[in-house]
């Protein structure tokens, strides 16, 4: 994936930088705790694993990706693991990248990433992640916004650029190439939000 460098030492990059140089790492963790990985329901068990994991790993992972999905299955204990987990991964001074691929209307969406990057304070919910994976597909426009006007600074977006359907074996050549220029337009005005307002510097993409 590629990554637009930003001059602010403050930026997710730089700080994304600062990390895989300490360590001398890329490495980013998949956090994927699968009920067939794990063999078993138990959210003590989960608990364990990925403490275990981050522990054993920490010292050669630039970053941690936690998927949402795998812990939410275990219902709101796996949510408290997951909260515990990226709290844990950020002490070790790896980054948090929250795995959801959120995508929504705008109000909707930033209330998503509102809550990944938002802390625990006054009462209000966060998962505190210095970055979330994105799905620009419906989210486009709610995603501008927040980009270029760096409503959330210091940290990055992923955004899929691949279309589900373009993962089906069974999709015919006139659809593939349909979905590739559509990927294409998508990628095109992407690249525009990191140049229209060089001044604000607006949030890393990857």
């Amino acid at each position: 994936m590629g990554r637009f460098q930003m001059p602010n030492e403050s930026s997710y990059t730089a700080k994304l930088k600062k990390r895989t140089l300490e360590i001398d790492s890329r490495l980013c963790v998949g956090v994927d705790p699968h009920f067939s990985l794990l063999g078993t329901t138990s959210v003590k068990t989960l608990e364990e694993w990925v403490v275990q994991l981050i522990e054993n790993l920490h010292e050669s992972a630039a970053a941690f990706k936690f998927q949402f999905a795998f812990f939410q299955q275990f219902g709101v204990g796996g949510l408290s693991v997951l909260s515990d987990a990226i709290e844990l991964a950020k002490s070790k001074g790896a980054i948090a990248i929250l795995d959801a691929k959120y995508a929504d209307i705008p109000s909707t969406f930033e209330a998503y990433i509102s809550t990944a990057f938002g802390k625990n304070l006054e009462g209000m919910f966060g998962w505190n992640a210095d970055a979330v994976t994105v799905n620009p597909y419906l989210a486009l426009e709610a995603m501008r916004g927040l980009v270029l006007w760096d409503r959330y600074p210091g940290h990055g977006y992923y955004v899929l650029m691949t279309p589900a359907g373009s993962l089906s074996p069974n999709i015919s050549e006139d659809t593939q190439r349909a979905l590739d220029r559509v990927t294409e337009r998508m990628l095109k005005e992407i690249l525009t939000w990191t140049h229209k307002d060089q001044k604000r510097q607006p949030a890393c993409l990857g």
